[in-house]
């Protein structure tokens, strides 16, 4: 079961856009976010994704280009411990950090879900991942956090 979790982090990390970066390059660090009030631009789309279990990774061939300029504020607390998506008003409560990826679940969705940070990468990349109630996934949106001015 370790070595599955570990494949679908490294999955995830090179999905956020972390491969194929040499070592002198890649984030090493886990430097947290230097402001707290970002805006997700989202940049790829999966809807409805072919998954069997809501924790199942998203496959690459999934997403799509999003063109539609779609964008959320997005604010952590003063300790990283909570994360407000003003979509939807989600409230997500972090859960674990491991290497680069920060996860948070979401609390306030019906069927729950899921925010990941990839952290130590400017700008930073996220990913949001609305869980349904009949279906594992509605919607998985990835993206950049840009500093809100």
């Amino acid at each position: 079961m370790k070595t599955r979790s570990a494949l679908a982090l490294l999955l995830l990390t090179c999905l956020l856009g972390n491969c194929n970066k040499s070592p002198d390059t890649a984030a090493n660090t886990t430097a947290a976010p230097t402001t707290n009030t970002f805006i997700f631009q989202i940049t790829e789309i999966a809807d409805h994704p072919h998954v069997h279990f809501p924790n199942d990774t998203v496959s690459e061939h999934e997403f799509q280009a999003d063109s539609n300029g779609r964008s959320y504020d997005v604010r952590f607390s003063a300790d990283e411990d909570t994360v407000f998506v003003k979509h939807d008003s989600l409230i997500c409560i972090r859960v674990s950090e491991v290497g680069v990826v920060r996860k948070y679940n979401i609390t306030n969705w019906m069927a729950g879900g899921r925010f990941l940070v990839l952290l130590g990468m400017s700008p930073l990349k996220a990913e949001l991942t609305q869980y349904g109630s009949g279906v594992p996934i509605i919607r998985s949106e990835r993206g950049v956090l840009l500093p809100a001015r």
